[in-house]
């Protein structure tokens, strides 16, 4: 029997027995139970889907689950019959609206057969003045659907394009009302909403999560998963469409601050004030490009998603970028300004806490130029670097304290573009001192399969990656430490964990 065939049966005999000790609060420790139910159900991709729209054919389900969404968001139960008419393989969502929806269960009788299939359910929307709320309200409902509908995340969505909540306030409302996970909109670019704005407010609630809340004196729930709505709407029914590189920005910056559920505003138009940049009118009858563009960018961000459900986000860093001025004798343009809140990347504070030891930007297309006497030059935009550990040491065999990292091109046309005009090129420079690395991993976006990823040797320990990404696109690493990728457990590992799990039932 070669070695290749014993580590086959070895798995085999253990498997079973690691996934069911993996998933235990015993093995994880804090892990917090809005993780865990990622765990179970994995990254989440959801839409609004509307129907029963006077004048207008109900949506095509098959198209919709064409588009790569994992999850169906009905919103405000506009039917209470929609989750019986959905495919068997079909999870839904949808909100609670305080007041109504058959308040003593929360739910319609005609929906409570189809709560194993119900991943979400949001207590109301664009929360932004608490005194109109009442806490013990909230928390009320939370432990219902907790104790009801026990695999499903409890949560409510916070309106943050204007007057945002303070992480103050959000730590308090946790502590009161004990969520699942935490949730946000802005919109970038609807009706002018800048991208600083957006990522200010990621940071809010990525911090706000990372810090859990007080289950009890001196004991915290561990770190909540976050989410945030995802604009593939459009201000107007003639309004540009998205490009690719919006779409895909959204989804990765997303992903590098470490968030694993989006929910995206809107799928089909349900009137004429909420129009989709997906389809042409109201309805689904009629696909634009954005619909195609949602469709990959959702088939590769779920060939992440067994890895983001596993990461927890350490630190988001920006090497940010350059806009034009009006100054025909600069070359250079003018810096753009760091998002409130959060940290630039540069060598004086450190590229969290890794191997880097610097990140240079190369815009190769033809958008963000500065019109220069001696000819137009091509300014450098934003990239974004999202870094982190594994949620819990279990989730990648006997190795520790690795470091995973993302890199997002965070240059962006909002107007059409030819392909190729938001390319970048990102150099990656690294000193590896005397940990013996000399390549990096990459889960890949496009197979979902891990590759090793060959570094330049630049003398000594130092080397670097030229890295090639569209605007919006994003890459995820490990350092080559010899080890598995997560979510892949080695054998070694598997051994361990089975025969623990062996000698606990003993026990019992």
């Amino acid at each position: 029997m070669n070695g290749t065939t014993m580590k086959n049966l070895i798995a085999t005999a253990f498997i079973t027995a690691f996934m069911s000790f993996a998933y235990t609060s015993d093995a994880m420790g804090q892990i917090s139970r809005g993780r865990q139910i990622l765990l179970d159900r994995g990254l989440q991709i959801q839409a609004m889907v509307f129907f029963n729209q006077p004048g207008v054919d109900n949506p095509d389900l098959d198209l919709f689950q064409s588009a790569n969404f994992t999850t169906i968001n009905l919103w405000e139960a506009q039917n209470p019959t929609l989750p019986s008419q959905l495919p068997a393989n079909l999870p839904w969502g949808r909100q609670y609206i305080p007041g109504t929806n058959a308040p003593s269960t929360y739910l319609f009788t005609e929906e409570l057969p189809y709560v194993p299939r119900l991943v979400s359910l949001q207590y109301a929307d664009e929360i932004a003045d608490f005194p109109k709320w009442r806490l013990d309200d909230i928390a009320q409902a939370y432990q219902y659907w907790k104790t009801n509908y026990p695999n499903m995340l409890s949560y409510t969505n916070f309106g943050g394009a204007t007057g945002m909540i303070s992480g103050a306030e959000l730590t308090n409302y946790m502590n009161v009302t004990k969520p699942d996970m935490l949730s946000f909109d802005v919109y970038p670019h609807r009706h002018g909403t800048p991208l600083s704005d957006w990522y200010k407010a990621m940071q809010v609630y990525r911090v706000a999560s990372l810090g859990g809340f007080e289950i009890s004196p001196g004991v915290n729930s561990g770190p909540l998963p976050y989410a945030q709505y995802l604009y593939t709407g459009r201000d107007t029914m003639d309004s540009p469409l998205h490009t690719p590189s919006f779409i895909r920005l959204q989804q990765n910056a997303s992903w590098a601050f470490g968030y694993t559920f989006v929910n995206n505003y809107v799928y089909n138009a349900y009137n004429e004030a909420n129009p989709s940049a997906m389809f042409d009118g109201m309805g689904d009858a009629s696909p634009t490009p954005v619909f195609d563009s949602v469709k990959e960018t959702n088939r590769q961000s779920l060939n992440l998603g067994p890895a983001l459900v596993r990461l927890q986000s350490t630190d988001v860093r920006f090497v940010m970028g350059r806009h034009p001025n009006n100054n025909a004798f600069d070359s250079n343009g003018d810096l753009n300004a760091l998002p409130d809140g959060l940290t630039s990347a540069s060598s004086a504070n450190g590229w969290g806490n890794s191997y880097l030891t610097n990140v240079a930007v190369t815009n190769i297309g033809d958008i963000n130029q500065q019109n220069y006497w001696r000819g137009d030059q091509s300014l450098p935009g934003d990239v974004l670097l999202g870094f982190f550990r594994v949620l819990d040491e279990s989730f990648d065999g006997p190795a520790s304290d690795e470091t995973y990292f993302m890199v997002v091109n965070g240059l962006v046309e909002v107007e059409d573009a030819p392909v190729g005009d938001t390319r970048q090129r990102i150099t990656l420079s690294f000193n590896f001192a005397d940990s013996g690395i000399t390549s990096l991993q990459r889960l890949s976006r496009l197979t979902g399969l891990v590759e090793t990823v060959p570094l330049v040797y630049d003398g000594g320990s130092l080397y670097h990656l030229d890295l090639t990404l569209d605007g919006g696109e994003g890459d995820l690493f490990k350092f080559n430490t010899g080890t598995t990728f997560v979510p892949e457990p080695s054998i070694g590992a598997i051994m361990v964990m089975g025969l623990t799990l062996l000698r606990r039932r003993k026990q019992q």
